[in-house]
């Protein structure tokens, strides 16, 4: 199930509050598993890319916004094996630096 503020707002609060009263009823029979990474209180960042200055610079938006991924998020990079293992490598910034 998605909660979606259907009103064009940005009342995250009120998510929120919709979140945690589904969340609240999962001892009820017909609702179960409920969990929510949603967290109103998590700061939003809003980032615009100047796309003529990126494009000035000869830096396709595209990697700008690949960047950004990588810098808030994670990238998947590739996949080894070693010692029988098969590893996941992502690129990813680290917290101090997040």
């Amino acid at each position: 199930m998605q909660l979606e503020l259907t009103d064009g707002s940005y009342d995250f609060a009120r998510l929120q509050q919709a979140a945690d009263a589904v969340w609240r009823r999962q001892s009820d029979p017909v609702i179960r598993s409920v969990f929510t990474p949603f967290r109103a209180g998590t700061p939003q960042v809003t980032v615009k890319v100047d796309r003529r200055q990126a494009e000035t610079l000869d830096v396709p938006v595209g990697d700008v916004y690949d960047t950004l991924q990588s810098y808030l998020g994670s990238s998947y990079i590739n996949l080894f094996t070693k010692f029988g293992h098969n590893f996941m490598v992502f690129a990813q910034a680290t917290p101090k630096h997040a």
